[in-house]
């Protein structure tokens, strides 16, 4: 499981929103289904904005409810900026998700990636 900690890239409420969708979704949906054994509130809208139905047995939901983990960690440096601007969008490396963040440094690490570091968090 890869969790990101998603920041705005600006303050405007688009971008808000698209932060909050973007951390939702790759970071509670699966999350929480390893940590508290059930999907969160807004995964049932999800599916149904998405026409997912799930063939689940209550003696599935129960094993689900059983079968967390006893840690859960994630990596600070996967942090990614969110706009709601499709202009701003890029995939190459370490950014695969999110947008390029105009106040990090970045360097090159491996062939060809980028990797972000916050230093200021750090």
């Amino acid at each position: 499981m890869r969790a990101r900690y998603t920041i705005l890239l600006l303050s405007d409420p688009k971008d808000i929103l698209a932060a909050q969708k973007i951390t939702n979704l790759r970071n509670y949906y699966c999350g929480d289904v390893q940590v508290r054994g059930a999907y969160p509130v807004f995964a049932k809208r999800y599916w149904g904005e998405h026409n997912i139905h799930l063939d689940i047995t209550d003696e599935d939901w129960d094993k689900l409810k059983k079968g967390t983990v006893d840690f859960y960690s994630f990596s600070y440096y996967s942090l990614s900026a969110e706009t709601a601007d499709p202009t701003k969008r890029v995939s190459t490396g370490n950014l695969s998700f999110g947008v390029k963040n105009p106040y990090l440094k970045y360097s090159e690490w491996g062939v060809g990636r980028l990797i972000r570091m916050d230093y200021a968090g750090i």
